[in-house]
């Protein structure tokens, strides 16, 4: 059998090639001087592959590219029964060329409230900042030519670790501050400039501005978890808009990585100085005294685990190491086709620190041909032992940016939710619906996002937002 079947692909490669190859050296409409590489793809469909010199093209940027398929015909006039090849020919791209294609596909958004006070908001100046850095990183990158030479790539490299990491810092501790404006208490937040300017730490300068807290030990679990909660949140929002434009620069993979590795950042700072202040050995701290174990060795394996499960963590490292050694700053997302017309983005999954416990996130992208990207989330308490006082599963779905109307210049997109939370034998205890709609015109949109959450695990919860309706007013802008 097995010699039957490589009798039958000699017989087919044979005829395949002379005819390519004499088709090819005839066509005027090729190079004439242009080699020949037939490849094989399928079964019984070959490629020529010829590089193209056409004007305004870089020689092996782009090719013809001509398939010819080996297939039988049924009584089709005028061929009539028996075997043959059909040819076609398109152009298409051999390798990257950063020049070709242009710079990477960038988007700022903003919603108009204070990033102060929210969660989603701190995110998205966040990613706008990070985006207009790397803007900034790309015509350095390909109008000067950098992404050319090694020290040209680790300057750029090392400039992209340093401005993404300040901005992390900044939305980081901002977060720390929830709990404080909560209850009212309103502060003085300033960036310490000079501090940039010298290249050192990013630094900043907070004050109480009136008034004082009324700490608990709720109160201070919050304000400890809030920071780690919102960088870990930043990096499931930077993963999200990766997969919505379907691509994959190696600066998003930088700042995905800032955000999904903070809790093993906090935890190692907290092994190696000792300091009582640190978020992760402050937070075991105060649970301890809430009557919840939790040791920082089991911390640790759950960040761990969390980290090593999540697909993401490694494309993004592959992505910021394929930059350093070749320079190719754009890609594709990796995605596993799982039927027809469906793909699936691979999982991740991100901790969250409660004043109950941990809770455990599983998320995972269904990216179906012709329509938006479909996000599903799992979340449930994080512990070993039983310990966490966190209760119930919360389950739910998302479709992101899904285009109703669309011209060329205008169109209006929605992004439908819904989670529910669910305790004991299928009792709903809370959730989260809503969806954000968008008005896009030439290049920007304006955007309206209206949700109702009553005891939702991560937006009551772990993001501190009130119960009830919000809406909440916002931009996009392409740059």
């Amino acid at each position: 059998m097995i010699h039957s079947f490589f009798k039958a692909i000699r017989s087919a490669w044979v005829p395949a090639l002379l005819f390519s190859t004499a088709q090819a050296l005839a066509d005027p409409g090729l190079p004439s001087q242009a080699g020949v590489h037939v490849s094989l793809e399928q079964a019984w469909a070959f490629h020529v592959l010829q590089p193209a010199a056409a004007p305004g093209t870089r020689p092996g940027v782009s090719a013809w590219v001509e398939s010819y398929d080996w297939k039988r015909w049924e009584g089709e006039e005028p061929r009539g029964r028996g075997w043959g090849l059909e040819r076609s020919r398109e152009r298409r791209p051999s390798r990257p060329d950063p020049s070709a294609t242009g710079f990477p596909s960038r988007r700022i958004e903003l919603d108009f409230e204070s990033p102060m006070d929210h969660v989603e908001a701190n995110s998205r100046l966040w990613y706008s900042a990070n985006q207009l850095f790397a803007r900034g990183n790309d015509l350095a990158g390909v109008g000067l030519a950098l992404d050319g030479h090694v020290a040209g790539r680790l300057l750029l490299l090392a400039g992209a670790v340093y401005l993404s990491g300040g901005l992390s810092f900044y939305s980081h501790e901002v977060a720390h501050t929830y709990e404080d404006r909560r209850q009212g208490v309103r502060e003085n937040f300033s960036v310490n400039g000079g501090r940039w300017v010298h290249l050192g730490y990013p630094d900043y300068v907070k004050n109480f501005a009136w008034g004082e807290p009324t700490w608990g030990p709720a109160e201070d679990l919050r304000a400890v978890g809030a920071g780690v909660n919102q960088t870990t949140h930043n990096g499931r929002f930077a993963l999200r808009r990766r997969l919505v434009r379907d691509r994959l620069d190696f600066t998003d993979g930088l700042i995905f990585l800032e955000g999904q590795l903070d809790h093993l950042l906090q935890i190692a700072v907290g092994y190696v100085e000792e300091d009582e202040d640190n978020d992760a050995n402050l937070y075991t701290a105060l649970l301890k005294e809430r009557g919840l174990r939790l040791h920082r060795s089991e911390y640790l394996a759950l960040s761990m685990a969390a980290d090593l499960l999540s697909f993401p963590v490694w494309e993004s490292l592959f992505a910021v190491g394929r930059y350093l050694a070749c320079g190719e700053r754009d890609a594709k997302p990796f995605r596993v086709p799982v039927a027809r017309g469906l793909s699936v983005a691979p999982p991740v999954f991100s901790l969250y620190l409660t004043p109950e416990g941990l809770l455990f996130d599983a998320g995972v992208f269904l990216l179906p041909d012709g329509f938006a990207p479909v996000e599903l989330s799992l979340c449930r308490r994080a512990d070993f032992r039983g310990e966490s006082s966190v209760r119930g599963v919360r389950a739910g779905a998302k479709i992101h940016e899904w285009w109703c109307y669309r011209r060329s210049s205008w169109g209006v997109s929605a992004s439908p939710y819904v989670y529910l939370d669910v305790r004991g034998a299928g009792e709903v205890s809370g959730g989260l619906a809503g969806a954000e709609l968008a008005v896009a015109f030439f290049g920007a949109a304006l955007t309206l996002r209206l949700e109702y959450a009553e005891n939702d695990l991560v937006r009551n919860l772990v993001q501190q937002e009130e119960k009830g309706f919000r809406a909440v007013l916002g931009c996009r802008l392409r740059i």
